[in-house]
């Protein structure tokens, strides 16, 4: 007697390996999720502190602190100026962070 189709056993191996299978990819799926989320925040920052950066020197800005603006309202800044070794030029440091992330950026710069 000829049994055309497959067996339960057949089945279930194959949904066992499809599941595994559909497993790997959600979780694949999320992890890449995550970094794109993660250099999204740290190339925000970045261009933050530059632009605050930039400000702060062309106002002489000693320290300062704070949040960034609509639509960046969750960035928060920390802006410091420390002595240097070499006569007439500052550290300049900036700390962006938003949640877990941060980035900092020193830059030095003569004062005039």
């Amino acid at each position: 007697m000829k049994k055309d189709g497959f067996t339960l056993l057949e089945v279930l191996i194959a949904l066992a390996i499809l599941s595994g299978v559909v497993t790997t990819l959600v979780y694949t799926l999320n992890y890449n999720l995550s970094i794109v989320q993660r250099h999204e925040v740290i190339t925000v920052a970045a261009f933050l502190a530059k632009g605050k950066l930039s400000e702060s020197l062309n106002l002489n800005i000693i320290e300062d602190g704070g949040r960034f603006p609509k639509p960046f309202e969750d960035y928060v800044y920390e802006l410091k100026n420390y002595a240097s070794s070499i006569p007439d030029v500052t550290l300049v440091e900036i700390t962006v962070k938003k949640e877990k992330d941060q980035i900092v950026l020193r830059k030095f710069y003569k004062r005039q």
